[in-house]
């Protein structure tokens, strides 16, 4: 559970509420994950995107933590279609990817899996969409026209 206020941008607030309507009528897997998605989004701070704060983990953010007594890791918070466990995408939908969302650099987080309760501490974002104006698919997807960065359509 988080203790901390939680932040999400507007933009990632609609995506997510889409992210557990489409994810009902599908698969029930994640209703458990969608009930502990849900009650963060109830609870949360909604801000404008371009106002959030540089410190917040929003969805494609890259961030560096560091659980329990392990190394640090840098890990992508992202939509479960684009998880990939191997290549550090973590699924908003999975414990890890819902307890990281709307937290801040410095935060403190503590979670739930099947082993037990976890400790997580966010020491880094290494990357924020909103920081750069690339609110869709995360790092790697601006493009330059006529001399300027831009961020490609969403298909969302």
């Amino acid at each position: 559970m988080k203790s901390r206020e939680i932040v999400f941008t507007d933009r990632d607030f609609d995506r997510l509420r889409a992210t557990i309507r489409a994810a009902r009528q599908g698969r029930q897997e994640h209703e458990q994950h969608l009930i502990d998605l849900e009650r963060e989004l109830q609870h949360a701070t909604v801000v404008p995107s371009p106002d959030v704060p540089a410190d917040i983990v929003t969805m494609n953010s890259r961030v560096t933590v560091r659980a329990d007594d392990e190394p640090p890791r840098t890990i992508t918070v992202v939509y479960p279609e684009k998880a990939n466990f191997d290549e550090g995408r973590i699924s908003v939908l999975a414990p890890l990817g819902t307890a990281l969302l709307g937290c801040r650099v410095g935060d403190v987080v503590k979670w739930t899996v099947p082993a037990g309760q976890r400790t997580l501490h966010i020491i880094k974002l290494e990357y924020q969409p909103e920081r750069v104006g690339d609110n869709d698919e995360g790092p790697g997807h601006l493009v330059a026209r006529d001399g300027a960065a831009r961020r490609l359509a969403s298909s969302a």
